[in-house]
């Protein structure tokens, strides 16, 4: 029982290395089980993949504001195959590219936290309620930020031709002139805040 049990924790963290290896990550055995931990350490007993109360249940943790609406995104942000659940390779993917050195990876996650409805686009509505979600949360210095007003100023500089929404490319273009767009997803521009909120708790 204990070899078939050892040999099978290997062949899933060999499937993992494979998969994060796709999306150009490296990950030793040592961190995919502490991560593995981690995201055990977040689930309710008998559960095998986490809910979407099971994120805000981690955000209300470590943030003292309104969390629900924003660990929604973030949730479906990791949840990939629109399933409802994110299961350890949906977690470990999600981690890792939303606090990655790439930039096309980190700003792939990013459109993807903005565009609520999932259809391809970023409306200036999605883009508002998400950043109204962020200040709701924290109360970092971005609460300063007028939404309305900065979701304008995003929008001049992506939408030249004035569509009224942005794809990825668009969106990827004017992050690189501004950048906050990106930073403010983190609620901390010093930090991987994303990753570090799941791992507060265990280090602890």
């Amino acid at each position: 029982m204990g070899i078939y049990s050892s040999r099978a924790r290997k062949a899933k963290q060999k499937k993992i290395r494979k998969l994060m290896h796709r999306i150009g990550g490296k990950v030793t055995d040592e961190a995919i089980q502490e991560w593995r931990e981690t995201y055990k350490s977040h689930l309710k007993s008998g559960s095998s993949a986490m809910t979407r109360d099971d994120f805000h249940r981690v955000f209300t943790q470590y943030y003292n504001g309104d969390t629900r609406t924003f660990s929604d995104h973030i949730f479906r942000s990791f949840d990939v195959n629109l399933d409802g659940y994110v299961d350890f390779k949906e977690f470990l993917v999600g981690l890792y590219v939303s606090g990655c050195k790439d930039p096309r990876k980190k700003l792939g996650w990013a459109f993807r936290v903005y565009d609520v409805d999932g259809n391809g686009k970023i409306s200036k509505v999605e883009m508002t309620s998400v950043i109204n979600a962020i200040l709701r949360l924290t109360s970092q210095r971005y609460i300063r930020v007028n939404p309305a007003k900065l979701v304008d100023e995003f929008f001049s500089e992506a939408d030249k031709s004035h569509v009224g929404v942005l794809d990825l490319e668009k969106f990827i273009h004017a992050c690189q002139k501004m950048p906050v767009m990106v930073d403010i997803l983190q609620c901390d521009p010093s930090a991987h805040a994303v990753k570090r909120t799941f791992f507060s708790r265990t280090h602890s």
